[in-house]
């Protein structure tokens, strides 16, 4: 479909096609770069172009002797040629308006082999010409597209390989500003938070609010003095993930970007069971540092008793062998001659005493024993 000059509102009709002079086309065609002279005539006449815009695209001034002709060949997609001058229309009438200059756009220009090339245009308006220069960023554009694919093809088999690793894996950056940007997230780093990677890719901050509020001060410290001083960072803290609360181990190491600033690599890896193991330990090592207390607490209150019962078995020897003796004597004196009675009263008190001595010493020992055996557990073991 051809596109006549008149559907461009930047072909401003004029009574008659200014002249060019000498000076101005030796200019244009002496110029570097691709070129070409338009006038603002009613046809939207192309005045002129010089060698390099024809080694670049193919088409000499008999190809393309008005706008209209150019925009059809140059941009053979109806949609894409509308898009493109409705943007170079706007453009143009700004320059005019104000600085006489238009700012370089780019577009995609197909020339006269078939070949589609990425081109950035600029232009200066000066009464009623308008001259238009070419910049072919092709290759430039074609290594970034490539790069992009190959990144894309990184990230993919990235993706493909942490998947199957039990632990997440993250790539965290950041320019001068030391805003943290995450470029990169494993399935299994997401699942562990709980996060979209859409989310944490366009804010960080995301991720951070999972870490536990009691053990933040202390994340937010060692992460602020990692990325300042570009140390490696190492954290074990607890999260809280769908109101569980986990423990996590982090460790990442920085490296320099080519472009500036750094990445840190890293993983984060779920230590709930081996946390739980060591709760478990401990109360294990507790329960046994108890029971070792309350042995020891009886050993003690046994000694202690063995030690009553032996002085009380000391003491109780001593009256018993008196009374024995003091039995054996009289019993060797009744047989040698009668007791008088005032003697025989003074030995049976003696007797008496002594005999309740050793009762109330017998009944210590029994009470110490009671006590012994009584003494309770404690409640926790």
């Amino acid at each position: 479909m051809d596109i006549a000059a008149s559907d461009f509102r930047f072909m401003i009709r004029a009574q008659t096609q200014p002249s060019l002079g000498h000076d101005v086309r030796e200019i244009v065609e002496r110029l570097p770069l691709p070129a070409a002279l338009n006038a603002f005539d009613e046809a939207g006449s192309v005045l002129l172009v010089n060698e390099p815009f024809v080694r670049m695209f193919g088409y000499t001034l008999a190809d393309i002797p008005t706008v209209g002709d150019w925009a059809v060949k140059a941009y053979p997609d109806e949609t894409y040629r509308r898009e493109t001058f409705a943007a170079w229309d706007a453009a143009i009438a700004k320059a005019r308006a104000e600085t006489g200059r238009l700012e370089a756009m780019e577009f995609r220009v197909t020339c006269r082999d078939g070949t589609i090339r990425d081109v950035v245009i600029g232009a200066a308006v000066a009464n009623e010409h308008i001259l238009v220069t070419f910049v072919d960023v092709s290759e430039r554009r074609r290594a970034e597209r490539a790069m992009q694919a190959m990144q894309r093809r990184t990230e993919h088999a990235a993706y493909e390989l942490t998947a199957r690793i039990p632990v997440g894996t993250y790539i965290i950056a950041h320019g001068d500003d030391l805003v943290p940007r995450f470029t990169f997230v494993s399935e299994r780093w997401l699942q562990m938070l709980d996060v979209r990677r859409e989310d944490v890719l366009a804010d960080a901050a995301i991720a951070f609010q999972a870490v536990h509020p009691d053990d933040r001060d202390t994340f937010v410290r060692l992460s602020d003095a990692a990325m300042a001083q570009g140390h490696p960072f190492v954290w074990e803290g607890r999260i809280i993930v769908r109101n569980e609360t986990r423990w996590v181990s982090i460790e990442s190491k920085p490296r320099q970007r080519p472009g500036g600033g750094r990445i840190w690599e890293g993983v984060m890896i779920d230590i709930t069971p081996r946390k739980q193991v060591e709760v478990d330990l401990a109360a294990a090592h507790e329960q046994e540092r108890l029971r070792q207390e309350v042995h020891r607490r009886d050993l003690e209150t046994k000694l202690r008793a063995s030690i009553t019962a032996a002085a009380a078995a000391h003491e109780i020897k001593q009256p018993l062998g008196r009374i024995l003796l003091e039995t054996q004597l009289a019993i060797e004196r009744l047989r040698s001659a009668p007791f008088e009675h005032d003697d025989m009263t003074d030995y049976l008190e003696d007797m008496l005493a002594e005999s309740r001595h050793v009762v109330e010493m017998i009944g210590r020992m029994k009470s110490q024993l009671r006590t012994v055996q009584a003494a309770p557990l404690p409640e926790e073991l």
